[in-house]
């Protein structure tokens, strides 16, 4: 399946949906971040993320007004997803550059737990 794919989204946001220790770390939070895949192939899109009180939403394209912005090169989240290059890696060497540092910091945990969800997701290109 092909990472940022129509059909890679829509079991991400059931993998998200059945996901109970994503659904505890996020039951409190609410904020909306978009993710710009730079340099991507035709199939992949760029993502916003919204979640509110809980309940999370995936939404193609950069879409409404994010709290965050998060942007690397397409084959940078990628290795990010494949545990090849640590978001914090990423930041330090300007690969991942972006806006809303405090919503980011606020939400780490929520992220982080939604990052190992999408991980679980095959994802071969």
């Amino acid at each position: 399946m092909r990472f940022l794919s129509t059909d890679w989204l829509a079991q991400v946001r059931n993998a998200l949906a059945e996901d109970a220790t994503f659904a505890e770390a996020a039951k409190d939070a609410s904020f909306r971040m978009s993710i710009v895949a730079e340099d991507a192939p035709p199939w992949a899109g760029d993502l916003t993320i919204v979640l509110e009180a809980g309940r999370i939403e995936l939404e193609e394209g950069s879409t409404g007004k994010p709290d965050a912005v998060g942007k690397a090169a397409y084959t940078d989240w990628l290795a990010i997803l494949r545990h090849e290059l640590h978001p914090r890696d990423a930041v330090l060497t300007g690969k991942l550059r972006g806006s809303g540092p405090l919503t980011v910091l606020r939400h780490y945990r929520v992220i982080d737990t939604a990052l190992d969800v999408l991980r679980t997701v095959p994802c071969d290109e």
